[in-house]
């Protein structure tokens, strides 16, 4: 379980950094590709959630209700950061403001950072 929460996880990240390189060019070419690269990143997100969910109910450890809870609140955190970064700036809309739009996507990755974070620092040992 552990192997496929860290594939999980390395996946995740891969597919948010590309939309973050993607994203600083701010042209017109990258919108679609973005769009795609979005979809990546939620069946990222979906595999590293189930993954973990997986792992945590096969886990033995004894606080795992109270990590288990702590993952749903961490992960609930980063969708909902990129949710709204994503609903806010449709593919469309990039390059309309660069200072708003990078903002915007600075919260989000700081969301995923601490999520990724938490899950690399208190999960993963227990597996």
């Amino acid at each position: 379980m552990r192997k496929e929460v860290e594939e999980a996880i390395v996946q995740f990240e891969g597919v948010s950094q590309r939309i973050t390189q993607l994203a600083a060019t701010m042209s017109l070419d990258a919108r679609g590709k973005l769009i795609e690269l979005r979809r990546e990143n939620a069946a990222a997100m979906l595999r590293l959630s189930e993954a973990a969910s997986r792992a945590l109910s096969a886990a033995s450890h004894p606080d795992i209700e109270t990590i288990t809870a702590q993952f749903h609140q961490h992960f609930g955190e980063m969708r909902r950061a990129i949710a709204l970064h994503q609903g806010k700036w449709p593919a469309v809309l990039i390059g309309e403001n660069t200072s708003a739009y990078v903002e915007s996507a600075q919260s989000a990755e700081s969301a995923k950072m601490k999520a990724i974070g938490w899950i690399r620092r208190v999960l993963m040992p227990i597996l």
